[in-house]
């Protein structure tokens, strides 16, 4: 059953990585504004060591009058070595797309069994929504893959990794340095209160992350 399971879920990230990068390459419509500042950044990093107005290694990027986190400038340098701005943006926001897939489907199995989790996986895969925002190089991809990460972690009993997984995503957008800690607090009361079962715990979880998710 574990096995069919497995089978199953990686053709789901095939399909998810199938939607999130046909003709990710394309940009003749027009590369995106925060695309261009992160991807440009994330370039100038790796061959100079500062941003765009000469701030070595910052922890905010100013950028078109306002200030990208810089968590996911960051991760985006390997691929943009390789690919260049434009693409390597994008395929980073890609593969972090399919990654959220397979947390959800994960955390959902654990919640509902292997049926459920297929469902969630699938579901998310072909989701406009996040099929679009994991096709651009936008922060909102890599702060969804750390709550969820996160609740993932504290589902398996490893706080200490759930609890590091908030942090992070508060340098990974804006939205999470205020919902994070919220979050985090929230997930020290369910700990304490021993009257929820571990079931209704998952689920209070979830419920919280992807409200935040849905907010950002």
């Amino acid at each position: 059953m574990k096995k069919k399971y497995n089978t199953l879920l990686g053709l789901i990230l095939l399909i998810g990585l199938f939607i999130r990068t046909v003709g990710i390459a394309d940009v003749n419509s027009g590369f995106y504004v925060d695309e261009a500042s992160i991807g440009y950044n994330a370039k100038s990093i790796l061959e100079t060591g500062s941003d765009e107005y000469g701030q070595n290694f910052p922890l905010a990027f100013r950028s078109f009058g306002d200030y990208k986190s810089p968590l996911f400038v960051y991760a985006n340098i390997p691929l943009v070595s390789v690919f260049g701005s434009a693409v390597g943006a994008r395929l980073t926001s890609a593969i972090l797309g399919v990654i959220t897939i397979w947390l959800v489907a994960e955390i959902t199995r654990k919640l509902s069994g292997g049926k459920a989790g297929l469902l969630a996986g699938i579901i998310l895969a072909t989701l406009p929504w996040h099929a679009n925002l994991s096709r651009h190089g936008v922060e909102p991809v890599l702060s969804s893959v750390l709550l969820s990460g996160a609740i993932l972690c504290f589902m398996n009993k490893r706080r200490m990794l759930g609890f590091l997984g908030l942090a992070l995503s508060t340098l990974a957008y804006h939205s999470t340095k205020y919902i994070s800690p919220i979050l985090a607090l929230l997930i020290l009361i369910i700990m304490k209160e021993k009257k929820i079962n571990k079931n209704k715990i998952g689920k209070i979880l979830v419920g919280l992350v992807w409200v935040a998710v849905m907010i950002i």
